[in-house]
């Protein structure tokens, strides 16, 4: 989680960098060398977390495709780059299931921009879009303006 009331980029389009698709691929290869390293998952914990973090901000820690309606409509309060599945979550899924890391990452390695207050409000006990449903926050698809949940 990453909190700050600079709002720059946050109200703009959603749009993917150039180079992404690279980084991605890079960042995946990453993944799946450090799951298959023989070593305790103590330290794959911390190298996975630097790379889920990694993957969910490669277009720029508050350019990312979901964002709150509370971001958009409510000026100079707090902001988090939230994790739409917790990186614990993710990473207890990754070990569990090496062999689906790339499916695990494209599904749930997803940002999303949230209030302070909002991100307060996510459940610890739901996973990834079920958190935000539980919570009432409605999430905009910034890269067609649309309402996504």
């Amino acid at each position: 989680m990453f909190t700050n009331t600079n709002r720059s980029g946050v109200l703009k389009k959603y749009i993917p960098k150039i180079g992404r698709e690279q980084k991605l691929k890079d960042l995946y290869l990453l993944a799946k060398t450090i799951i298959d390293l023989e070593m305790g998952n103590e330290i794959k914990y911390k190298f996975l977390r630097h790379v889920i973090w990694s993957i969910t901000t490669v277009d720029g820690t508050y350019n990312t495709k979901y964002r709150s309606k509370s971001v958009l409509s409510r000026r100079e309060v707090p902001i988090n780059h939230e994790h739409v599945w917790t990186v614990k979550q993710i990473r207890e899924e990754l070990l569990k299931n090496p062999e689906n890391y790339q499916n695990i990452l494209d599904k749930k390695a997803i940002g999303c921009i949230v209030t302070r207050e909002e991100h307060n409000q996510l459940p610890g006990d739901k996973r990834g879009w079920e958190r935000y449903k539980n919570a009432g926050i409605i999430v905009m698809d910034c890269e067609i303006w649309k309402r996504f949940l």
